[in-house]
């Protein structure tokens, strides 16, 4: 009983213990399956998003293909070497290669010489890490066709995976454009005439610098800005025609207006313009203000040289040896009774002159044709039954090669001057005639005038001898005929002298002046001594003249010097030479005597002209005539300075005794 009760409870125990474990094993196989079934829906999810990122890697990987398909630039990729690893097939249109054909070819292949070693540089800083990046770095690329590709890069350099990633455009079009803008540019710069663009409504839009140069304006000022008010008032209705026709379709050309300037002074302009299809006037214009100066000029030179053609029948010719052309002015087809013109061959234009002077003119021109030698020739012309006086002066013209290509000249009507000459002549000859004359005058006025005057000296002398006889007014009488008959010798011996100062004038020789002051000082110690006067001289160079006369001259100039001081003044003289240069010197004379007015000293030159009365300073007044006329003839210039009571000064402008030609 005991040993079933002890059964029955391990039996009991058994089955509670089985029961217990398989609870326990139910339990465990539950948290198993919700583990499991954890685990499998974490590996669904998980394979999800694996599926999800692979499909957007396969989208990525579609989009880039398509990216680097279609793109329009380079995308390439590049070892440590410069090697391509990887290019876009943009390459192709670009380059001409395929990607396959790059891919493991050294880009140093496709680069042009020049840019090789700059492209090395730039690949070796980014490799070095010395930049991260370079952007918009240009090299040029040959084409497979042999063309030149200008591309812009975009690089950087990836450390991690070794490898330079590029992007490569094509601005080779660009850089046309750029060029051709930079050109425009330099050539509205750089231009002459003046560029702007106006709208329809009149308003500046845009304009280049010698436009705002010439008007004198800053650009700022005249954007913006309507440009009628620039044009002339009276050119206003002109410039609004013109843009009237532009809107008709009309190109403007030649339009001449006158803008202003900001100084408000008037530039003439010659402008052409087109209207294009956004409606804007595009102008050129150039400044003719100084042009038609020139014209206006030109033309007022034309009519003076016509007039002056006109007045002395003188005009101008040519003769082209290459062409057997002559070219012969108004003035000349005048002279040679030809029409205006139609000038005559070379030939036919020597059968002009007369038959004695043709061998004259040929042979003159053949001379100047051969060796180049000019002539200047007088010579008759035949014109109608009258026969003219032409001078005509010739000259050879050269090329650039040194050869006589042309003879050029003047031609000038001198029957005129001819006859003025001959009639020169005729009047010489009587002026000789007329001097020989004289001569005989002056023979006879030097013997035949003086005899008489000699005899009343003499039958004077012995009255005055015998005067003890007569009474004081007969004794006046005497005395004074005795003095009118000197003072009549003394006239008629200076009038001689002033006659002889070209009738019998001696050559021109080289004179040693202070020999003729000595013998001057030598003549007059008499009245020096009663005046008790003194002359101070100096060194004296040589002169150029006819020694007889600078001797009179001297003596003239002395005499007058001692003889017309102040009575309670002793006379001084001084004769000194002072600005002495390579051809002149001049001579010095000055006193301390009684001076006179300056206004009356043209008078002291003129034959029997006197300054002061004849009481007290005796003579005839023909003596400073003579010196001027002896200065005269020998080119010399006198000028003098003088005050009443402060004495004279004459300065006489000679030349040197040894002549330089």
């Amino acid at each position: 009983m005991a040993e079933s009760s002890g059964f029955s409870l391990w039996l009991v125990l058994l089955v509670v213990s089985t029961a217990l474990l398989l609870v326990s094993l139910a339990i465990a196989s539950y948290r198993f399956w919700q583990q499991a079934r954890q685990r499998s829906a974490s590996l669904e999810a998980l394979n999800n998003t694996l599926n999800f990122h692979l499909e957007q890697e396969r989208a990525l990987r579609y989009s880039n293909e398509r990216f680097l398909e279609f793109s329009r630039d380079i995308l390439c990729s590049l070892d440590a070497e410069g090697t391509f690893l990887q290019v876009s097939p943009a390459c192709r249109a670009i380059l001409g290669y395929t990607p396959e054909e790059l891919q493991g070819l050294a880009y140093r292949n496709l680069l042009v010489p020049e840019d090789q070693a700059s492209t090395g540089d730039e690949l070796a800083r980014l490799v070095s890490g010395e930049y991260d990046s370079a952007i918009e770095f240009r090299a040029r690329l040959n084409h497979r066709n042999g063309q030149v590709v200008t591309i812009a890069w975009i690089a950087e350099w990836s450390a991690q995976d070794q490898t330079l990633f590029c992007v490569g455009r094509d601005i080779s079009n660009e850089l046309v454009a750029e060029i051709l803008t930079q050109e425009r540019e330099q050539f509205f710069a750089l231009s002459p005439d003046m560029f702007c663009i106006i709208d329809l409504n009149s308003y500046f839009f845009e304009m280049n610098a010698r436009f705002v140069d010439t008007l004198g304006y800053t650009r700022d000022e005249l954007m913006g800005t309507s440009y009628l008010d620039l044009v002339h008032p009276e050119d206003r209705n002109k410039v609004q025609e013109a843009v009237w026709a532009l809107s008709e379709g009309i190109d403007i050309n030649d339009l001449k207006i006158r803008i202003l300037d900001q100084q408000g002074e008037a530039h003439w302009l010659d402008i052409n313009a087109i209207l294009s299809a956004d409606d804007l006037i595009y102008v050129v214009a150039r400044d003719t203000t100084a042009q038609r100066l020139i014209e206006q000029k030109l033309k007022e030179s034309e009519a003076l040289l016509r007039m002056a053609e006109r007045v002395a029948m003188l005009g101008g010719w040519a003769f082209d040896l290459d062409t057997g052309k002559s070219i012969w002015s108004d003035a000349v087809c005048a002279i040679h009774g030809v029409r205006p013109g139609q000038t005559p061959s070379l030939e036919h234009a020597q059968q002009l002159y007369i038959p004695e002077h043709r061998p004259l003119i040929a042979d003159a021109i053949r001379q100047c044709v051969q060796t180049g030698e000019s002539f200047d020739e007088e010579v008759q012309v035949l014109t109608g039954q009258s026969e003219r006086w032409v001078r005509i002066i010739g000259h050879a013209v050269y090329n650039e090669d040194g050869h006589i290509h042309r003879l050029q000249g003047a031609c000038q009507d001198i029957t005129a001057f001819r006859k003025t000459m001959e009639q020169l002549e005729a009047t010489m000859n009587e002026l000789e005639r007329s001097n020989r004359e004289l001569e005989d005058f002056a023979f006879v006025a030097s013997h035949d005038l003086q005899e008489p005057l000699r005899k009343i000296q003499a039958f004077s002398d012995r009255l005055v001898a015998r005067s003890e006889e007569l009474n004081e007014r007969e004794k006046d009488y005497l005395r004074r005929m005795q003095s009118a008959a000197g003072r009549m010798q003394a006239l008629i011996e200076d009038l001689l002298s002033y006659s002889r100062v070209t009738t019998r004038a001696k050559p021109m020789v080289s004179c040693d002046t202070e020999a003729i002051l000595r013998d001057v000082l030598t003549d007059m110690e008499t009245s020096i001594s009663r005046s008790r006067g003194r002359v101070d001289a100096g060194p004296l160079p040589s002169t150029w003249g006819d020694a007889t006369q600078l001797r009179q001259v001297l003596q003239n100039l002395l005499s007058n010097a001692i003889k017309f001081h102040a009575p309670d003044r002793p006379p001084v003289v001084s004769v000194q030479a002072e600005d002495i240069g390579p051809e002149c010197w001049t001579l010095v004379v000055s006193d301390n005597g009684i001076g006179f007015d300056e206004r009356y000293a043209e008078k002291l030159f003129h034959p029997f002209q006197r300054l002061h009365q004849r009481e007290g300073y005796p003579g005839t007044g023909i003596g400073m005539a003579i010196v001027k006329k002896i200065l005269d003839r020998h080119g010399a210039s006198v000028t003098l300075n003088s005050k009443p009571g402060a004495g004279t000064t004459f300065r006489i402008r000679l030349r040197h005794g040894q002549r330089t030609s």
